[in-house]
């Protein structure tokens, strides 16, 4: 019995989204160095690998004709276009680590975060710098290209700076000293630390 309780008690659903170049992978990778009961899931997607991605750590890499093949089967638990490209979580995975009696970390882009907002209970995390300034800069430092910064800075400030009220909280990572602590105490405030 008490084992059953211990994993009803876990099983959280944790996004951490927000614009391009604002630190998502930086936070993420640090919350799952720190807090062992929680996962990332590794969703699958479209897009190119960066030269610095590892296939099946950062992402499944996978072609676009299986992945809409997927769509078809249902296979998704949540999926979103974006930049041309598609992302997607497997529901088996994310089934197998929340039965497991894990938190799921989600690190999506903010279309995957509201889709998965109007269908399940979730702790969401808006993670960005204080400037789209420093998010340009950001995403020109990792190699994008000027064409794809444009693109994705009309999206940061039409659409995901917009979506911030949907979220649970805001992080600014503008420091990422300040930002790690703000990351631990929401974990502990719901429990999750």
């Amino acid at each position: 019995m008490e084992k059953l309780e211990k994993i009803m008690k876990r099983g959280t659903i944790i996004v951490i989204s927000g614009p391009s170049g604002g630190g998502k992978t930086t936070i993420s990778d640090y919350v799952l160095n720190k807090y062992k009961d929680i996962q990332r899931l590794v969703t699958h997607t479209t897009r190119p690998r960066r030269n610095n991605e590892v296939n099946g750590q950062d992402y499944h890499f996978i072609e676009r004709d299986f992945f809409e093949s997927l769509i078809e089967q249902n296979a998704f638990f949540e999926h979103a276009e974006n930049y041309g490209n598609l992302y997607g979580s497997l529901r088996k995975d994310v089934q197998n680590l929340r039965y497991s009696g894990k938190h799921v970390l989600f690190t999506i882009d903010v279309k995957g975060f509201l889709e998965l907002k109007r269908r399940e209970e979730i702790l969401g995390i808006f993670v960005s710098t204080g400037s789209y300034e420093a998010l340009e800069s950001r995403m020109r430092n990792r190699g994008d290209s000027e064409e794809d910064i444009a693109k994705r800075m009309v999206i940061c400030k039409g659409f995901e700076v917009p979506a911030l009220t949907k979220f649970d909280y805001f992080v600014n990572n503008d420091f990422l000293s300040n930002a790690r602590l703000k990351i631990d105490e929401i974990l502990a405030e719901n429990g999750l630390a």
